[in-house]
């Protein structure tokens, strides 16, 4: 290390300088001393009001003239100072340290000058006693009111020693000078050592809390991560099989998917499936609850699904028994239950099963609303599934809209009007996206709007292409 290098390392410790800490460890050290400093000298002013009134009485009855009204000034000016910052809000929003380094400033100023008085007009008190109570005032007040000093210690310093000389320079023509003045310098020298090597304890202190609670912060932010990587990929299985936002059945009929997440991994689900024969197969399920753990019985009824894909038949009845059986083994501890609705558009009917599901509604010709209602217990509840599904027959002189959702877009119950009923089916097929956003509801929303135009059971679009 050079000559240079070691100046500016002294100059940097003398002075408090945190320029070689990161920026963030000094925004710290700053927010973390400003929260502590107050409650610091609320407690320490309490105990200099009584140190303070004990001394103002004291001097008034013992110290002697001409001393005690530079005495009495001083140690009354300071006990103001110490009942207006604890009566005064206004105050303590004031920097402590301003109203410390006034303390001082005061204290020492008016302790010099009582010695000084008292030197140059002798009584019979001791010079000893005034001499030892201006350099105990000055260690007090180096060590206990400035913990959280910073460079203004340098100002103290050659301030206290200005004051020593002030103090004892009428003893300078009787040879015994320099002995107080070194006793100045010697207390003066040690306060200033206790000084620093309290701020930079409490510095340290600090910058171990600062980093404890890094790396916690650290620590924390790495599991968030591999959280949220866990749930994106949780959520591209969830969603490996949902149903494009449009498709074209075999018999013309034109099919629009919309979904509408509460949370990342839903609890709603959809699907759809062209049988061979060209009917096509709707579900529509809302397992119960919310978050991870109703994602993982999604997960299930997908796989499910995804099973049943392999298969050239399909019997809607046999995989709703199939799905009850497998959510009533997987919740022997905890309950696993899940409404279903699972609608088959052929070329002359619609055919809609409800495990627990919310009704299928449909509109005629744009003028006639009807409620599907089928019965049957949702899944997973018990061992006994009854399904009595309900059938429509189409007419290839009308056109249709059927509507398929979770309870979180549509209305549980049936009780509606037939106008209302009409109106909420027209703002779906009009605007499926703006009716979720509208329901304004704290769950999952998934919607499945199909369009079966006139003359639908004389199109095949399968020997078409």
């Amino acid at each position: 290390m050079n000559l240079r290098s070691r100046i500016v390392k002294a100059f940097d410790f003398l002075t408090c300088s945190l320029r070689h800490h990161t920026p963030e460890e000094r925004e710290f050290i700053a927010h973390w001393l400003a929260s502590q400093q107050l409650t610091y000298f609320r407690s320490v002013n309490k105990v200099l009001m009584y140190v303070l009134t004990g001394a103002f009485i004291a001097i008034y009855i013992h110290s002697p003239m001409p001393q005690r009204p530079i005495e009495l000034v001083t140690y009354g000016t300071l006990l103001l100072i110490s009942i207006g910052f604890a009566l005064s809000k206004r105050l303590q929003s004031i920097d402590q340290r301003h109203i410390v380094a006034t303390i001082a400033v005061i204290l020492l100023t008016g302790s010099a000058s009582s010695v000084h008085v008292h030197l140059k007009s002798p009584t019979t008190m001791a010079p000893l006693i005034m001499v030892s109570s201006f350099l105990m005032g000055n260690l007090v007040f180096l060590t206990t009111m400035f913990p959280y000093a910073d460079s203004r210690i340098l100002l103290i310093l050659p301030a206290n020693l200005s004051l020593g000389y002030f103090a004892f320079m009428d003893l300078h023509d009787g040879g015994t000078f320099w002995d107080p003045l070194l006793l100045v310098l010697a207390y003066t020298v040690v306060a200033a050592g206790i000084l620093y090597s309290r701020i930079y304890r409490v510095r340290r202190e600090i910058l171990a809390e600062y980093r404890a609670r890094n790396q916690l912060l650290q620590t924390e932010r790495l599991r968030v991560e591999i959280m949220e990587q866990q749930l994106s990929l949780a959520k591209e299985i969830q969603d490996s099989l949902t149903p494009p936002e449009s498709i074209r059945t075999p018999f013309g009929a034109t099919a629009r998917f919309f979904q509408k997440k509460f949370h990342p991994l839903g609890g709603d689900w959809m699907a759809v499936r062209v049988l061979a024969n060209g009917d096509t197969v709707f579900v529509v399920a809302d397992v119960t609850g919310k978050g991870i753990g109703a994602a993982l019985v999604v997960h299930a009824l997908q796989s499910l699904w995804a099973q049943s894909l392999s298969d050239t038949e399909f019997n809607v009845i046999d995989w709703l028994h199939a799905v009850n059986r497998t959510l009533l083994t997987l919740g022997k501890n905890k309950p696993h239950t899940s409404t279903l609705g699972v609608l088959v558009l052929s070329r002359k009917s619609l055919t809609y099963y409800s495990a627990g599901h919310v009704p299928c509604y449909t509109l005629i010709d744009n003028r006639v609303a009807q409620i599907m209602m089928s019965r049957g217990n949702l899944v997973g509840f018990t061992g006994s599934l009854e399904i009595i599904p309900v059938q429509y027959a189409l007419s290839g002189n009308h056109s249709y809209t059927v509507v398929i959702g979770t309870d979180g877009a549509l209305p549980k119950g049936s009780r509606m009007r037939q106008k209302d009923l009409i109106a909420m089916i027209h703002q779906i097929t009009d605007d499926p996206s703006f009716a979720l956003n509208q329901a304004q509801m704290d769950d999952d929303q998934l919607l499945i709007s199909i369009e079966i135009p006139e003359n639908y059971g004389n199109w095949d679009l399968r020997r078409v292409s």
